[in-house]
């Protein structure tokens, strides 16, 4: 369909035939109409046409023209025709029928591929180097779905891979002109059959004879130009592909014309096969990640098909990886193993290689003596810090904050700062530190702060290869959502304490307070939004839990029962509620004694028994005094209850 003679098939150039009339616009062939000439392609010229029956479609129409016509071109034309016939792809122009006329013109009707070449869609477009390589990968995909079936191309170039360019479907490419097809050996043995008895698709001697050039100069690979066609396979075809993509990143095939070259010139270099630096040229083009796809390129161009990947397929893949940002594979091929092919192709140079073989392990000698004597020096910094770190520690643990200092916040972060300094960010000691400081930080209602030290101790604990079922973990979690509850972040506190609760629940016998920290925040949160009866059923799970593995009081523990007293009087289960709180309240001094933090709980409890006082005098005696102090008392009772007592205890 070309006119220049370097990107025009060789075939159109030298078959020519008798003076047949060619077909005009207006004849008909089977059920098609022709309507407009489009061009030539190799062996036949192409029309569009409109078909009338049983559907009205247009289509395009290949006639085998007199002048074209000859044994051979026949042969070919037929060969094309049932290539075409075995490949049902979306990648590949679809054969509808095809005949021969009443005086005897060969013609076929395929697909209308309204499109442009690829190398004019992707430079009218305007596309990037990733949406090119892209358009490239359909072609890959599309060849490979040929070759799997047995059929070689064998003249891929950017005029024969046409672009459509779909509404809201994205481009998508088809590859057209199948006339130089060539079966691989062993595959399709009924596309081998031709019409005539015994021969063979493009592998009798007059069909693809020694000496004589098929293909585009411009696109074809060494072995193609050689005139030899038993050595061309399915790796031509790759390298088509990669001289097609070479040409739509830099604007010019791997082997552009010079000036004045004549095609004789021309085919002996492109049988050298030296494409120049690829990475080079990407790179003036400015292609991101050049390198990478510069030995993509280079591979697939090189010289020897043994060099070359073995299939379309694997060539996709590769500039598929380049695409998604991944290392690609060409690039592992290093220089000893380049050296080593060069020797295999050149015997002579073998002297040269082995000096530079020998300089090179003298590098790797001395570039491991300094490795070494690199990782000694690491190891003597270890040894003095191991030791700075023995004199210190003993003033560390004995690090007893005042009063006054415990409740400054900075004292808190200056601690984490020298433990990170002394320990390593990662270390235990360090992250009971930052735990302790988140803590201090949430208790500050500071609570953005407080959930950046838990996403660090998270990462500490992904690091450190901890699963979020570990006790760790689940104590991190615990306490964020308690802080996301504080901070009035209800839904993201609630979704994080339930996952904790599944998770413990699912993995873990629960025996660890860790496992119920999250728990109890839930409960807390379930009052707050009115689900008394659920905070019930944790509050009870929660208790008997930390019964079974906590037979003596602890302030967790406790807090467990002053919450469920809570939420069973919310659900209108008093008795039973002021039992526990009652209970409570009688060991208040004791439990205060042993566990300290339990000291503003347990004013709570006290301000609930002058609640109790107060309503049974006034249920007695509804004097006025007694009724100001039953006002009173409901007064303080609605106080606790706008603090959120049960949802306070947890944050103590």
């Amino acid at each position: 369909m070309d006119a220049d003679p370097l990107s025009t098939s060789a075939g159109e150039r030298i078959l020519r035939g008798a003076a047949i009339p060619a077909p005009q616009i207006g004849d008909r062939f089977g059920r098609f109409t022709l309507t407009r000439f489009i061009g030539r392609g190799s062996f036949g010229s192409v029309f569009e046409a409109e078909q009338d029956a049983p559907v009205r479609r247009r289509v395009a129409v290949k006639v085998l023209t007199g002048a074209e016509r000859s044994e051979q071109a026949e042969r070919r034309f037929d060969a094309e025709r049932r290539a075409l016939a075995s490949l049902s792809h979306a990648g590949i122009a679809q054969i509808l029928d095809g005949g021969v006329s009443e005086d005897g013109t060969p013609w076929f009707a395929m697909e209308l591929v309204e499109g442009k070449a690829i190398d004019e869609f992707s430079d009218s477009a305007g596309l990037d180097a990733s949406s090119r390589i892209e358009l490239v990968r359909q072609a890959c995909e599309a060849a490979d779905f040929a070759h799997r079936r047995g059929i070689l191309h064998r003249d891929l170039k950017p005029g024969n891979v046409l672009v459509q360019d779909r509404p809201g479907g994205g481009p998508r490419v088809k590859i057209v002109d199948f006339g130089l097809a060539k079966v691989l050996e062993g595959e399709s043995p009924d596309l081998q059959q031709s019409a005539g008895e015994g021969e063979q698709i493009a592998s009798a001697p007059d069909a693809t004879r020694a000496g004589q050039v098929l293909g585009t100069p411009a696109y074809m690979s060494p072995e193609g130009a050689a005139l030899d066609p038993s050595r061309i396979d399915a790796r031509s075809d790759v390298y088509a592909l990669a001289a097609i993509a070479v040409r739509l990143l830099v604007g010019e095939p791997p082997h552009p014309v010079r000036s004045g070259e004549g095609d004789a010139a021309y085919i002996s270099r492109i049988r050298r096969g030296d494409v120049g630096d690829i990475v080079a040229r990407l790179r003036r083009r400015g292609v991101p990640r050049c390198a990478d796809l510069g030995a993509v390129l280079g591979r697939a161009l090189s010289a020897d098909p043994a060099d070359r990947y073995q299939g379309a397929a694997e060539l996709g893949e590769e500039l598929g990886r380049w695409q998604s940002g991944f290392p690609v594979r060409a690039a592992r091929t290093g220089a000893l193993g380049r050296g080593v092919r060069l020797v295999r192709r050149n015997p002579a140079a073998s002297l040269l290689v082995a000096v530079l073989v020998v300089g090179l392990v003298g590098a790797v000698v001395v570039a491991w003596q300094q490795a070494r004597q690199a990782q000694e020096r690491q190891l003597d910094a270890e040894r003095r810090a191991d030791a700075m770190r023995a004199a210190i520690e003993p003033l560390l643990d004995g690090v007893q904050l005042s009063k006054a200092a415990d409740e400054s916040l900075e004292a808190r972060a200056r601690l984490v700062r020298v433990f990170e300094e002394v320990y390593g960010p990662d270390h235990p000691k360090t992250n009971s530190r930052r735990m302790g400081y988140a803590v201090s930080l949430r208790g500050a209602r500071r609570f953005d702060e407080a959930i950046d030290q838990y996403r660090l101790l998270l990462d500490v604990a992904a690091r450190a290869g901890l699963r979020m079922e570990s006790k760790g973990a689940q104590r991190i979690l615990g306490d964020w959502a308690d802080t996301l509850r504080m901070k009035g972040d209800i839904g993201r506190a609630m979704a994080m304490a339930e996952e904790c609760v599944l998770i413990a629940d699912a993995l873990n016998d629960g025996c660890d307070g860790n496992f119920q920290q999250a728990r109890l925040a839930l409960v807390c949160m379930l009052m707050a939004i009115g689900d008394a009866e659920r905070a019930v059923e944790q509050a009870q799970c929660a208790v008997e839990l930390l019964a079974r593995c906590q037979p003596e009081a602890t302030g967790q523990r406790v807090i467990a029962e002053s919450l469920m007293a809570d939420a069973l009087m919310e659900v209108g289960r008093e008795q039973e509620g002021r039992v526990i709180v009652a209970d409570l309240r009688e060991r208040s001094s004791e439990l205060v004694a042993a566990i300290p933090s339990l000291r503003g709980v347990a004013r709570e409890w006290a301000a609930q028994g002058v609640l109790e006082s107060a309503e049974a005098i006034a249920a007695r005696d509804p004097i006025a005094a007694l009724m100001i102090k039953a006002t009173e008392a409901e007064a303080l009772r609605d106080a606790i209850r706008r603090e959120s007592p049960a949802g306070l205890r947890l944050s103590r």
